[in-house]
This record gives structure tokens, sequence and C-alpha cells, in this order.
């Protein structure tokens, strides 16, 4: 598997748990589901709101 496609597959799995917290916890903050699903990732929490938001060099293609 190649980079682009792990990143990808990434990508992909936080857009997910972004979903999925949206959905059970519809109370949070959007900013403190961000934080949460950086921290599973163990990414910042900027480039978690670029993948979700599919800014600059995370847009699907």
């Amino acid at each position: 598997m190649s980079q682009k496609e792990r990143f990808k597959k990434r990508n992909q799995a936080v857009r997910n748990e972004f979903n999925k917290l949206v959905r059970e916890q519809p109370k949070w903050r959007i900013d403190a589901i961000i934080d949460d699903v950086a921290d599973k990732f163990f990414i910042a929490s900027r480039t978690a709101e670029a993948i979700i938001k599919s800014e600059g060099i995370y847009k699907e293609n």
C-alpha cells in the first residue's frame, strides 16, 4: 500500500469517526469532537479539521 493510499484511508477513517461522534454526542461542541478525533488518530486538531472540511491538500479527488 502506497503512502498516498494510506493517507486516503486514514482521512476517510477520520471523517467516519467525526460523523459517528456527531451522531452519538449531539450536545458536544464541534471543536470538542474535532479534538477527540485528533487525539484518537494522533494528529493535530487543525489537521483533523482540514481533513473533515476537505481543505487544501486534504481535498478528495
